[in-house]
């Protein structure tokens, strides 16, 4: 399930890598049990450990204001956030927590909100087209380096498959066959931080995607999100017709 939070922004200001500071409103906005839950445990797999949410970039009707000097962007007016994940009592957690509120505090700052929208997309069929809201990001680490996969490559289909079948195993105890492909169609690529001082660095893909597969991981891929890293902000999709 998505749920979308619409603010009203004035003067807001962000890091322009503000990953971390988005996760942490998140986790800020959810209840005092499940979310420290979550982001102390999460969910075990095979030495893995999942949080099963993602979560988009800031989403805005003006183009935000880079003061490269600072390294911030400053949002006005209308700006729009989503939230996504397969377990409903963390959704309604956010959801109920934020209503009776009527505002959030983003970055130190009381933000108005003015509308919230709920959305569960029914995934069918085994070849679906998806946009991301936030860019995928697909590796791996060796001696604590971390070495990205070519997009759409057969690593990278092979990583995003086990990604998403351990998803399914923690969300529904069983396994399940098949193997999932992500095709680029208008994908473009870019380099990017967890946070301002992280030293961190990431490749991330964004843009539209062709994904086909068993139909219960694709949905599992548009609740939970695709390949690691969701929970800090990569691989929230939603898809297009």
């Amino acid at each position: 399930m998505h749920i979308k939070l619409f603010m009203r922004a004035k003067n807001l200001e962000v890091p322009v890598f503000y990953r971390a500071m988005l996760q942490g409103f998140f986790y800020n906005h959810m209840d005092d049990f499940l979310g420290t839950f979550i982001h102390e445990e999460g969910f075990v797999f095979d030495r893995r450990t999942y949080k099963l949410f993602s979560f988009s970039r800031i989403f805005s009707k003006d183009t935000p204001v880079y003061d490269e000097k600072r390294k911030i962007l400053i949002f006005n007016g209308e700006i729009w956030v989503v939230f996504s994940s397969p377990i409903y009592d963390l959704i309604r957690s956010f959801e109920k927590n934020i209503s009776e509120r009527g505002f959030v505090t983003l970055n130190g700052r009381a933000l108005e909100v003015f509308k919230i929208t709920k959305r569960s997309y029914m995934i069918d069929k085994e070849d679906v087209k998806i946009k991301t809201l936030s860019g995928i990001t697909c590796y791996t680490t060796q001696n604590g380096k971390r070495y990205f996969f070519e997009v759409g490559g057969k690593e990278w289909n092979d990583m995003i498959t086990l990604n998403l079948k351990n998803k399914y195993k923690i969300l529904y105890g069983q396994e399940i066959d098949g193997d999932v492909e992500m095709e680029p169609i208008n994908v473009s690529k870019k380099v990017t931080r967890y946070s301002p001082h992280s030293r961190d660095i990431y490749e991330e893909w964004m843009g539209v995607f062709k994904i086909k597969g068993p139909k219960e991981l694709i949905q599992v891929a548009i609740d939970a999100g695709i390949g690691p890293k969701n929970s800090a902000g990569f691989g929230c999709v939603k898809p297009i017709s």
